[in-house]
């Protein structure tokens, strides 16, 4: 977004005859950019969607082990989940990875429940 000034400056130099491009090149800004602001002088700012969480559909689960003991930690929170069907599955890591990495689940970490 750019300053109220320069959106008054934009159209300033309009009423005084000059073109979108000679506009653009005498404020340092993008053609199109006085072009929108010459349009709508105050564009409204669009409302960004909430992004789900891969953990939303654990939240009860989470929530149920903190509240039982505040002191549990992040990895047992993981086991739990994923003993629940959590996958981990970016796109950084593929499926494949915990075979190529050696894991097997006879020498993974036990946390007591």
């Amino acid at each position: 977004m750019i300053s109220r000034r320069t959106v008054f400056e934009i159209h300033q130099l309009q009423a005084k005859g000059f073109s979108c491009r000679s506009i653009a090149r005498q404020l340092q800004i993008d053609r199109e950019t006085v072009t929108k602001y010459l349009a709508d002088p105050e564009p409204s700012v669009g409302q960004r969607k909430t992004k789900l969480s891969k953990f939303d559909p654990y939240h009860d689960l989470i929530k149920e082990m903190v509240e039982e003991c505040q002191d549990v930690k992040a990895p047992v929170i993981l086991q739990r989940i994923r003993e629940k069907g959590f996958y981990r599955g970016d796109h950084h890591c593929p499926k494949s990875a915990p075979e190529v990495a050696g894991y097997n689940k006879e020498s993974a970490a036990f946390y007591p429940r």
